[in-house]
């Protein structure tokens, strides 16, 4: 798995703290890096860079793993240089293979450093439509790392249709209008497919469960509106996740 090194940080020849140290790598410095590993309660990571130079970094060494990315909107307007100062340089089309090498977050709003197939670097807009490619699944790695959020959004659609198609059925005990927002909503995460939109299908669900608990207190249907509320909190961290990990560049 291809990344970024964050911070000055050490190699060692050996998975030992005192061990040699064969390089020092500067922030920004591309690495390999492969399955961590633990030896006396200390986590290692194996790495490799340029032609045959290899060693151990510690395993809370910060680092921005490269993530392949597609253009998911027309076109894109790629930057010389992030923010005001940058001059456009190319035009990306749809369906164009990205490298994403770096997230920065300016005044004047959030830049994508990217790298394409030829191998030239620029910035894009935070605000440019990108997809991110699932990273392989890695040993130790939280099953909730591995999730794909597009998929996740599109599970969510179909679910929140289906859930506002059963509240219009079932009008004379749950709530109707909300059924019918639940089905909006679920169109809109559908076309939509963003982050955000894990936020506003959590405010959406605990706001239907708080009104079904309200309308039938305890009665049969209660469960189901306890369920609305739990779920809508668990995307709401989901959202968070989704953003933090975009950030440090893992998977969502």
């Amino acid at each position: 798995m291809k990344a970024r090194i964050l911070d000055t940080t050490w190699v060692f020849a050996e998975m030992d703290p005192d061990a040699e140290a064969v390089a020092s790598l500067q922030r920004g410095s591309e690495v390999e890096l492969g399955e961590a590993i633990t030896q006396d309660d200390q986590d290692w990571v194996p790495i490799s860079w340029g032609e045959e130079e290899s060693g151990y970094i510690r395993g809370d060494t910060q680092v921005f793993v490269v993530r392949q990315a597609r253009v998911m909107q027309k076109t894109a307007d790629l930057y010389t240089a992030p923010g005001s100062v940058g001059v456009m340089k190319e035009v990306l089309s749809q369906g164009e293979r990205l490298e994403m090498l770096d997230i920065l977050d300016l005044d004047e709003g959030r830049w994508v450093r990217v790298r394409d197939a030829q191998g030239n670097e620029g910035y894009l807009s935070g605000k440019t439509r990108i997809r991110l490619e699932p990273l392989p699944a890695r040993k130790g790695a939280a099953k909730a790392h591995a999730q794909d959020p597009d998929k996740e959004l599109l599970g969510w659609s179909l679910g929140l249709m289906a859930m506002g198609a059963l509240s219009i059925a079932l009008s004379q005990h749950l709530n109707m209008i909300w059924g019918v927002v639940l089905i909006a909503l679920g169109l809109a995460v559908l076309v939509i497919r963003r982050p955000v939109m894990f936020l506003l299908i959590g405010a959406a669900l605990i706001t239907a469960g708080a009104l079904n608990i309200a309308t039938h207190g305890f009665s049969a249907w209660l469960l189901l509106a306890l369920l609305q509320v739990v779920w809508g909190f668990q995307q709401i961290r989901r959202y968070r996740t989704v953003l933090t990990s975009a950030d440090k560049g893992e998977p969502g």
